[in-house]
């Protein structure tokens, strides 16, 4: 696993540092199987077309990486570059109750003939690592669990775990 950090610990990040960081993914695709995106920004139109961030997208995944992105947590749109047919665009699910469905927030769109997303995985009240000085674990104390994990919700958590499947089947095949 290559961390490739393009935001801070608050979240914050540029179109520059995204770009900069596919950019090396792309130049060690030899080497690298998977690029996880877990985020989603306001796409540039509303239908779909070349902007630098699904452009990038688009170059690494035809350098072979496969590129999982979010879908976004807003219902009836997908952000960028989630809209972007190169890239595996995840949803998410509620997988919380007595049967699974999408989960209420969860992104979706159909962008000039393609539907989005393309996979849902869960991505309601999933378990994971945050730092705790990271803005999100600052703003929601009551979210981080005895054991130090943090239980969150939304696409990007869907995006780390599809990333995951991802990169165990293709170590498979």
């Amino acid at each position: 696993i290559d961390v490739v950090k393009a935001a801070d610990d608050q979240g914050n990040t540029s179109l520059a540092a995204l770009l900069a960081g596919l950019n090396w993914v792309a130049t060690h695709s030899d080497t690298v199987d998977v690029a996880n995106l877990s985020l989603a920004v306001d796409r540039p139109s509303k239908s779909y077309g070349v902007d630098p961030l699904n452009y990038a997208v688009t170059m690494t995944r035809s350098s072979g990486v496969t590129v999982v992105v979010a879908a976004g947590n807003t219902p009836g749109v997908v952000g960028d570059p989630g809209f972007d047919a190169a890239a595996l665009t995840v949803g998410a699910a509620d997988t919380t109750g007595n049967k699974p469905t999408v989960a209420s927030f969860s992104g979706y769109d159909n962008v000039n003939g393609v539907t989005k997303p393309d996979v849902v995985a869960a991505g309601v009240n999933v378990l994971g690592v945050m730092p705790t000085s990271a803005l999100i674990s600052q703003q929601n104390p009551a979210a981080r669990q005895p054991s130090g994990l943090f239980r969150g919700s939304g696409t990007s958590q869907s995006t780390a775990i599809v990333s995951g499947l991802a990169a165990i089947y293709l170590q498979s095949h």
